[in-house]
């Protein structure tokens, strides 16, 4: 899609990153700058996204190259450090930004991780000690003809409570790269759900612990945990106790064993700017049918499961109930261990 804010905004943009500010359950989008000012995007839905520009991240010119978020204080809400280098031959430091909870960011200035003078390139957040709190690595590159150190930063954390959570895929890939980990849990007396994507790559020279984290302030448990494994596969957990390392596998005690049959998959009208249709002919009975649409950015718009499907099957999507805007999406039918795509155009 070439129409949106964060595609049409000319920028010297090095890297950018991508996290949930506000615990709405979408990803918003931080624009690591080259000689201008640094960009953060709210991600509002459906493809649109609005700039912010009440924060400090937003009032001065950068020279920046990387960026991580983590919840560094396990407040329940994703804070932000940022790298800087190669400035007229001057010794940079870092930025540091903390969340309040609404997407609002505040520079900090006197933490160790942005005393630290040089040229910093990746960054990355994760827990190398295990005690539930995120430390921080710094890669620096060479300043004048000098190869300087790395920064380790150890986090000497709080009270907050906190839980990790540790995935490994069967149907999906290892790594479970790709899946989404939700939990809820009270947080100062509100419900309040966070989002973490496991990811490959965190932004530039960068990647994350891909174990995910969860700060959980002076929650005592996470009354509810949802897992969406790449391969369509949902897993639920209730009553989890904070401060700890979960290790889940995904589950296969319910997924359908069998390959999906070849079978003659359409849909049309394409491009359509209303109601598609779906049209398959199965030859096997499928005891499990999942249906989903997303745009390219992974971001599911519709999905649901049919059960026990067998000879000619239709089904309707009105597209319009989704306030999409015009572009590319994606329709797939699968099973679980295996699907088709086809992809479709929404016009106006």
């Amino acid at each position: 899609m070439t129409d949106l804010i964060i595609t049409t905004d000319g920028f010297n943009t090095m890297s950018s990153s991508w996290g949930d500010i506000d615990n709405d359950g979408d990803l918003d989008l931080f624009l690591a700058n080259d000689g201008s000012k640094n960009q953060l995007f709210r991600n509002e839905g459906n493809f649109v996204f609005s700039r912010i520009l009440s924060t400090d991240i937003s009032n001065t010119n950068a020279k920046s190259f990387s960026s991580a978020w983590a919840d560094i204080d396990n407040d329940s809400d994703l804070d932000l450090f940022v790298t800087n280098a190669f400035q007229n031959g001057q010794r940079l430091k870092n930025n540091l930004y903390l969340n309040d909870g609404t997407g609002h960011l505040t520079e900090v200035t006197n933490e160790v991780v942005v005393m630290d003078e040089g040229w910093s390139y990746g960054c990355a957040f994760g827990d190398y000690d295990n005690d539930g709190f995120q430390d921080l690595a710094v890669a620096t590159t060479r300043f004048g003809n000098v190869d300087e150190a790395d920064y380790l930063y150890h986090n000497n954390g709080n009270s907050n409570h906190w839980l990790m959570v540790s995935l490994e895929g069967n149907v999906s890939n290892k790594s479970a790269i790709g899946a989404k980990v939700r939990v809820k849990a009270i947080v100062n007396g509100t419900a309040v759900w966070q989002m973490r994507e496991i990811s490959a790559q965190s932004a530039y020279c960068s990647q994350n612990d891909m174990r995910a984290h969860f700060g959980l302030a002076d929650a005592t448990l996470v009354d509810s945990m949802v897992i969406e494994w790449p391969s369509g596969i949902r897993q639920y957990r209730t009553g989890v106790l904070p401060n700890q390392i979960l290790e889940i596998e995904e589950d296969l005690v319910n997924v359908v064993k069998e390959e999906l049959p070849g079978f003659g998959f359409k849909v049309f009208p394409n491009p359509t700017n209303s109601v598609l249709q779906l049209e398959a002919q199965f030859s096997e009975s499928m005891k499990v049918l999942m249906v989903e649409v997303f745009g390219d950015t992974g971001k599911v718009i519709y999905k649901t499961t049919f059960s026990n499907v067998s000879g000619h099957w239709q089904h309707q999507i009105d597209l319009r109930k989704f306030q999409l805007t015009p572009g590319q999406y994606i329709v797939r039918v699968g099973n679980g261990l295996s699907a088709e795509e086809r992809k479709i155009i929404y016009v106006y």
